[in-house]
């Protein structure tokens, strides 16, 4: 079937594995070997089969890969300025703060924690 890929994600590479984060619904991926190669081969050719590859199964249900396009958002400014929009966007925080500077605090300690946390790896 015809394959899309999400626009909200992009790969980045540390020195042992290869991270995909959804920057929009705030997931990040650890991607073993078979799952970068097959990523570049759906983006290469556009087409996916759920039935036949489990690894097509699991972008499916990650939301990294569809059979329909992803809505794209109109977008006037570079792509980094969209993915810091929307990485910081809807942060899920304990309270909802009163004043900014408790905003920012808050944010800050949710960026610690996050980076503190093991990236779930994609099997």
């Amino acid at each position: 079937m015809n394959a899309f890929l999400n626009p909200n994600i992009f790969l980045f590479f540390l020195s042992d594995q290869v991270v995909l984060w959804d920057f929009e619904s705030h997931s990040q991926y650890q991607l073993k070997p078979e799952y970068v190669s097959r990523l570049l081969w759906i983006a290469e050719n556009h087409e996916f089969n759920t039935e036949l590859n489990v690894v097509d199964a699991d972008f499916c249900k990650a939301n990294i890969v569809s059979d329909q396009p992803f809505k794209r958002q109109e977008w006037g400014w570079d792509v980094i300025s969209r993915i810091f929009h929307l990485g910081t966007k809807d942060v899920p925080l304990d309270t909802s703060p009163d004043t900014g500077s408790e905003w920012a605090k808050q944010y800050t300690n949710s960026c610690i924690e996050t980076l503190q946390e093991n990236i779930p790896p994609r099997s």
